[in-house]
């Protein structure tokens, strides 16, 4: 296996979580026991609307200052841009912009999170907020 070779050369192994299950299932059972990291690897689902799931799931399980790292990033195994994992990442980068710092690697990307740098700025006219049916309506 790739993967233990991996881990063979890992100087922390011995606080290693691996678990053998599918990340959607896996990453529920870690959020019900409130686990926190400080280094996540996704290499799951190469279909991007299961990378942006394992993302979304993730990030909510980094402490600051944490690794996220998106192996296969540049990963192209579709003719469709929308199914390849770099369309998930870019996406949920964009999302969580006010506190990632990013390197990308020939195949991977690291997201180091970060103290947010962008304060949310309300819009200041409420009729913005939502639209219904064409027309503009507050919901509260």
């Amino acid at each position: 296996h790739r993967f233990d070779a991996n881990v063979a050369k890992c100087t922390e192994v011995a606080k290693l979580n691996v678990m053998q299950a599918r990340s959607d299932d896996a990453l529920v059972t870690l959020r019900q026991q409130r686990r926190r990291f400080d280094f996540i690897y996704i290499d799951a689902s190469h279909v991007a609307i299961d990378v942006l799931h394992d993302a979304v799931m993730s990030w909510q399980m980094l402490d600051q200052g944490g690794l996220l790292v998106f192996d296969d990033y540049s990963w192209r195994g579709f003719i469709e841009d929308c199914y390849n994992p770099r369309t998930a990442v870019r996406a949920f980068i964009k999302c969580a912009r006010p506190e990632v710092e990013c390197i990308e690697t020939e195949s991977q990307l690291w997201v180091k999170r970060v103290p947010n740098c962008i304060p949310a700025t309300p819009n200041p006219d409420p009729a913005l907020y939502y639209w219904d049916k064409g027309t503009a309506k507050h919901v509260l």
